[in-house]
């Protein structure tokens, strides 16, 4: 880990008051083991993150009078260096980790005060669990449709799979999508498959499992694979395809925009096309700030209204790595290439954030797998659903 800053005001430890008229965000910590410094944060974010609050955490430490240490982590390693209880004050996580964060008891309610009413709900319902909400969303991700310009016309917007199979009538594969359900969920849902049932008033019913339900949208998916519309395969083979022009469209995340544009690929981003008149729903995931359980409450409190809670940071933050903004009018001037993400995350469901999760990853890829092959997709699908509720059973 790198510390990226190390912010220090003298003389006072009084926090200033906050200028945002309106409801308090507060902060409920209950006791913990770590040793607490009521002047001092340490705030643990990705190398993209560090450089957007170091000028928010300068201007808040010096009026605060306080040190603010922003140190430098991989995004995925984060989530379990915080869950030691002796880790950061503040951090960035997906809404994927809520569940076993609350259960190592790592975590505490953050109200998310005026900026709340402007958040995506969808946002708000993946850090939100039991009625309360536990962090402050910045950041949706979902997949789209990217389209090669360089091999196919920008202007050009394929709505359909059938579409996209006469655009392709030159080209030996036509999409190339990421084999596995992450990237391949959406053909599931499409036809009213899910992997746990959401609960009306938040979280997942883990005693439901739909997987079978999402058969005709997996069927074809079988047909599109023999057809040679689209070509499911190792990320990194798709990614190059389509890189290399010799696959014009392909479906991925909002990670692949600035790589793309570095490597000098001329391209846009789309929604996801029809699959025979039904719409694909992808996995939307979010990102967003949380506050440890070992955090100094009212510093922590003021750092959360007075910093996370501006929604030029909550903007900064998700545009960074070209998220979609969890701050809804951020969106009214996004860039064409995140634009285009904006219709699958309001479309899409999300990703279920509950430990669970971890029984489903193996059985479905092997069943998609097994579908790609041409094999029954109901007997895949049925094999992968007893093998969920059998390894989620109480």
């Amino acid at each position: 880990m790198v510390v990226v800053g190390l912010l220090l005001a003298a003389c006072t430890t009084e926090v200033a008051p906050s200028t945002t008229e309106g409801p308090r965000p507060t902060v409920t910590s209950p006791s913990v083991t770590k040793t607490v410094e009521p002047d001092r944060l340490e705030v643990w974010v990705d190398d993209l993150r560090a450089a957007v609050l170091a000028p928010f955490v300068a201007d808040f430490a010096e009026r605060a009078g306080v040190t603010v240490d922003v140190v430098s982590y991989p995004f995925d390693e984060i989530t379990t260096a915080a869950a030691t209880g002796d880790g950061p004050d503040i951090f960035v996580a997906s809404h994927d980790r809520l569940a076993s964060l609350l259960e190592q008891g790592a975590v505490v309610r953050v109200d998310l005060g005026v900026v709340g009413p402007d958040l995506d709900p969808v946002a708000v319902q993946a850090v939100t669990s039991g009625g309360e909400t536990y962090a402050i969303p910045y950041g949706l991700e979902a997949v789209a449709l990217y389209v090669n310009v360089d091999t196919v016309a920008g202007d050009v917007v394929p709505d359909t799979f059938a579409s996209l199979r006469t655009l392709c009538a030159s080209f030996e594969t036509c999409v190339g999508i990421p084999e596995g359900l992450y990237h391949q969920y959406g053909f599931l849902s499409s036809s009213g498959g899910y992997v746990f049932r959401p609960s009306p008033g938040g979280g997942w019913s883990v005693n439901d499992v739909g997987l079978s339900k999402g058969v005709e949208g997996a069927k074809a998916l079988g047909r599109l694979v023999a057809d040679g519309t689209v070509f499911a395969g190792p990320y990194g083979d798709v990614v190059d395809g389509f890189v290399a022009g010799e696959t014009p469209f392909l479906i991925t995340g909002p990670w692949q925009v600035r790589p793309f544009g570095d490597a000098g690929v001329d391209f846009v981003v789309h929604p996801l096309p029809t699959l025979e008149g039904r719409s694909l729903r992808p996995f939307v995931g979010v990102q967003a700030f949380f506050v440890s359980a070992g955090a100094p409450p009212d510093l922590a409190e003021s750092f959360v209204r007075e910093v996370l809670a501006r929604p030029e940071l909550l903007t900064a933050a998700a545009l960074a790595d070209d998220r979609v903004p969890a701050y809804l009018p951020a969106r009214s001037k996004l860039d064409a290439h995140i634009a285009g993400f904006v219709e699958s995350v309001d479309g899409g469901d999300l990703l279920p954030g509950v430990a669970e999760m971890v029984a489903v990853w193996d059985p479905l890829d092997a069943a998609l797998d097994a579908i790609y092959s041409g094999l029954d997709p109901v007997g895949a699908l049925t094999s992968a659903e007893e093998a969920v509720v059998r390894a989620t059973a109480p």
